[in-house]
């Protein structure tokens, strides 16, 4: 079975979906996952001026929670312009003050070059797939 199915099977899960849409009218989803000691959050749809506000405000919860690791699992992110890499950015930037991390997992070839053409890329973690994303939070002993 996938790591989409591990994780349902041995982790409490939560679901919000987004009731914002953006521009050309798709919504993003935002699907979490409570893995242990840290966040699994799943994105699905664009990221962008008018649907990063929910995300931000979810991802701050998390960072303020106890759990000191959030993986992004971006497998399903269809765009993101610039109010979404600055929720991404605000969001690493207060995780690592609170002695965390912030990995991004599953990122599209497409959504990876604007992270390139940003120079963003080596802000970041990334990781090829989640179930590597929580083995490099464990193994740096983030669990």
């Amino acid at each position: 079975m996938g790591e989409q199915n591990r994780l349902h099977d041995t982790h409490e899960i939560h679901e919000w979906k987004v009731n914002r849409k953006s521009s050309n009218g798709m919504r993003l989803e935002i699907h979490t996952q409570d893995a242990g000691r840290f966040h699994v959050i799943q994105l699905r749809g664009k990221v962008d001026l008018y649907t990063s506000r929910e995300l931000k405000s979810l991802l701050s919860g998390h960072i303020n929670g106890s759990r000191p690791g959030i993986v992004i699992d971006m497998a399903a992110v269809t765009y993101i312009d610039s109010p979404g890499l600055g929720v991404l950015i605000q969001a690493n930037n207060h995780i690592r003050e609170a002695h965390g991390r912030l990995i991004l997992a599953h990122v599209p070839e497409t959504i990876r070059r604007v992270f390139q053409l940003t120079k963003l890329e080596h802000v970041f973690e990334f990781e090829p797939n989640v179930d590597s994303a929580i083995q490099s939070l464990q193994s740096a002993g983030q669990t």
